[in-house]
Parts: C-alpha cells; structure tokens; sequence
C-alpha cells in the first residue's frame, strides 16, 4: 500500500448514514512496524470530525477511533502488533454509546462514551490501506491486509470469535 496504491469509495449510503446505529469494520493485517500513523481501515470526512476508524500508530500498537456528533471516542490496545503476524482486528459499533474492539477474536476493549450520530450523508468516503477523508495520507506501507469487511450489522463476541476460528 501507499498514498497512490490503496482501496478507496466514495461515501456510500450504506455507511455514511448509520446516525447512532450499527456499523462493524473487520480486517486481517500482517505489520513489521510502522514509524508513523498508518490506516487499516477507515470512514471519515476530510476533517475528521466524523470518522471510524481503525489504525496502526508509530508505537506499534492498533488503535480505534469513532468520532460522532457530539464526541470521539478512542481505544488504543496497549500491546505491540508489528510482529510479522497475521491478526484480525473487529470494530463493533452497536450504538453511540456501545462499542467493541477485538484482537484474534478475543476483546480487547469496549467503550460507552456517547458519541452521537456518525452521519454525514455524501461526506465520508472509505480507505482500505490510507486514511479515507482524503485517499492519500497514512499509507499502510509496513502493512499487508487481506480479507476487510463492513456490516450494518453488529455481531456479538461469540461470533466475533467464531468468524475468527473459521478464517485463521
């Protein structure tokens, strides 16, 4: 990936209207180590002030972000990732103020701040591989990824796990 090697989409009504509602992001990647923020996956309007996201940050470690109307809400993991592994990385977002994150399956995280509707009709455009508001920044470049995925369905921890099993 970089900032001309990537999968982009225009914003889409299947994502870019799901006000307080369910949205769930789900990627496999394989990182060596980035030195820099770099986009796994990633809905967002150019200034970033309605996004979700999923990231890699210079530390090495994933980081998820839901930016809604009212506020943001972020989770970084805590644990170093750029092992050369494959991992798969979900993002629940049930409602504004339910959401989870999981590593290899198992939950890693899971926020209740109230972030409010993730709205932004024809304003927020889809990355795979780069940050999406504009298709070129956050160049996954240390990063493979394979198998991304986007629901308006939010599934539960165990099928989370299972999805896992059944892909690993």
């Amino acid at each position: 990936f970089s900032g001309s090697n990537n999968l982009t989409r225009a914003s889409d009504g299947d994502w870019d209207a799901r006000g307080t509602g369910t949205l769930y992001e789900s990627i496999w990647f394989n990182s060596t180590g980035p030195s820099t923020t770099e986009y796994l996956f990633s809905i967002s309007n150019s200034a970033q002030n309605i996004r979700m996201e999923m990231r890699l940050n210079g530390t090495d470690t994933l980081n998820f972000i839901v930016q809604g109307a009212t506020t943001s809400s972020s989770f970084d993991t805590g644990f170093d990732v750029s092992d050369s592994v494959w991992h798969k990385a979900d993002f629940v977002h049930v409602s504004s103020t339910e959401r989870y994150m999981y590593i290899d399956g198992v939950e890693v995280g899971s926020a209740t701040t109230d972030t409010g509707s993730i709205t932004s009709s024809g304003n927020l455009p889809l990355g795979i591989g780069v940050f999406g508001g504009n298709g070129s920044s956050g160049p996954a470049t240390t990063t493979k990824l394979a198998l991304a995925r986007l629901s308006a369905t939010a599934p539960t921890a165990t099928q989370v796990r299972q999805m896992y099993d059944a892909e690993k």
